[in-house]
């Protein structure tokens, strides 16, 4: 079967799926949106700098050390866009990119069509892939919408992103990553039963981040030390976090709180002058997420809200457990006592005694037991039951 994986990022979800995919004898292509000048997307480092061209699809390079991991029958397609900056549509030449960028789609959608695919799973997250599934179903081409993200905040009121519901009445399957993330759907599409499109198929570990070796550490970083790690914003609670480790205090002993990651918090500025933390505020590269997950002694996730996170996955590849709230997917995933702990929202008290815990019983965590769900092999013969089906096959 020819299998075509097309998202704008993604790639830690999609990457070892298309390895599981091909080792199944399927023919896999992945093609990713990318913006002009880009030189990574998570778990992904091109071999140069992504030049705009003339709207032709670039392919990776198979000496790329990402196949150290990623079997040779999967090819990487690079799709490069220009970025839209906001700045300038305020002046009108801004326009000018999201016009360009729709003639280019235009190219790619042409290409991506001579494929002549058995299936498409085309991951949703903006207009682009919009565009995309409407060109699919014009062309009669089997695919599947994923959806990362379905809400259009997290926190407040409940509503669907523009792009879900531009998508959700095309008649074709809908993959969720949790259950969490498709009562969030369901709960809030009106006029339409969606229900009957909807799959769920959890995504596994991370594994494309083991091309990355041991990685590397920034300046500064402690031997033992708990990690934040990813975008920086309020619903994150890092506020919580904040509170947390004022709270346990000398407890702590010589373990600190590093904080990685690009954004902005007001509780950032208390946390640069508290000598428990460690702050790397900037876009954290894949070499340095590796080796800032591979040496911690846990992953901290304090969030307010949440869909599903891929950290608790990125943590599985080096066997990390993961401490987090009662939000999102995180209680589908995260064992409690056993590979990480959990704790409620909004309560820096109930996150003190999780970080407690973790460290009285580091030791007795476990990780050999993955459950089913979270396996690629079981993830990828699922996938392959719906493809089939949509196939007749």
């Amino acid at each position: 079967m020819k299998i075509l994986i097309i998202a704008n990022g993604f790639t830690g979800t999609t990457l070892p799926l298309a390895n599981k995919l091909a080792a199944l004898g399927n023919k896999v292509k992945c093609f990713y949106i990318v913006e002009r000048g880009s030189k990574s997307i998570e778990s992904l480092d091109f071999d140069t700098p992504i030049s705009i061209g003339c709207g032709k699809i670039v392919y990776l390079s198979k000496k790329n050390k990402l196949y150290n991991y990623l079997n040779l029958n999967v090819d990487i397609a690079l799709m490069p866009t220009w970025k839209t900056r906001r700045r300038l549509e305020k002046i009108g030449i801004g326009k000018v990119f999201p016009m360009m960028n729709s003639f280019l789609m235009l190219r790619y959608v042409s290409q991506i069509l001579k494929e002549q695919p058995d299936v498409v799973n085309l991951i949703v997250h903006n207009t682009k892939e919009v565009f995309i599934a409407n060109k699919l179903k014009k062309n009669g081409i089997p695919f599947t919408i994923t959806y990362h993200e379905v809400l259009n905040r997290l926190v407040g009121k409940e509503d669907l992103r523009r792009v879900v519901s531009q998508t959700i009445n095309l008649n074709t399957p809908i993959i969720c990553h949790s259950k969490k993330t498709a009562k969030d759907l369901v709960s809030n599409v009106e006029g339409y039963d969606v229900k009957p499109y909807i799959k769920v198929i959890n995504f596994g570990p991370f594994e494309s981040y083991l091309s990355y070796g041991n990685g590397y550490l920034p300046q500064g970083v402690p031997q033992r030390y708990l990690l934040y790690l990813g975008h920086i914003h309020p619903y994150k609670g890092l506020k919580y976090l904040y509170d947390a480790v004022v709270m346990l205090g000398k407890e702590l002993g010589p373990v600190k709180i590093v904080v990685a990651g690009n954004g902005n918090d007001p509780i950032l500025e208390q946390m640069k002058q508290c000598k428990s933390f460690l702050l790397i505020n900037r876009f954290i590269e894949n070499a340095e997420l590796v080796g800032l997950i591979k040496n911690c002694m846990a992953i901290i996730c304090p969030y307010i809200a949440a869909s599903q996170s891929g950290l608790v996955q990125t943590g599985m590849v080096f066997k990390k457990p993961i401490i987090a709230t009662r939000v999102g997917s995180f209680a589908e995933f995260i064992r409690n006592g056993e590979n990480g702990f959990l704790c409620e929202s909004e309560d820096a008290q109930s996150l003190a005694l999780s970080i407690k815990s973790f460290l009285n019983n580091e030791k007795q965590l476990e990780f050999s037991d993955m459950p089913s769900n979270l396996n690629w092999d079981y993830i990828a013969n699922e996938y392959m039951t719906l493809y089939n089906n949509m196939a007749n096959i």
